[in-house]
């Protein structure tokens, strides 16, 4: 659930490379972040409803946000990337 697109969370029958992009965007959030846009914890504590209406409403915040607002992820994130917290957030 954490990778699936909203276009899948509405069951749409035409599923397409719409969301495999989106998968591929969640991939890259939790390369920089090291978390995925919807937090899992989040998603493990929701019901199948709510889990659904999470995916399919939830904005997500951009990978920087979500650093600035946990200086041990950044902090980790950087030194999983080989680079300096402040350049990782740009």
């Amino acid at each position: 659930p954490a990778y699936m697109s909203p276009h899948q969370a509405e069951g749409s029958v035409h599923i397409d490379v719409r969301s495999d992009v989106y998968a591929l965007g969640v991939v890259l959030f939790q390369l920089l972040t090291g978390t995925t846009p919807l937090p899992k914890e989040q998603l493990a504590q929701a019901s199948d409803a709510e889990l659904l209406g999470l995916i399919r409403s939830g904005e997500a915040p951009r990978p920087s946000q979500r650093l600035r607002a946990d200086p041990s992820a950044l902090a980790q994130a950087a030194k999983a990337c080989a680079t300096e917290p402040e350049r990782l957030l740009r």
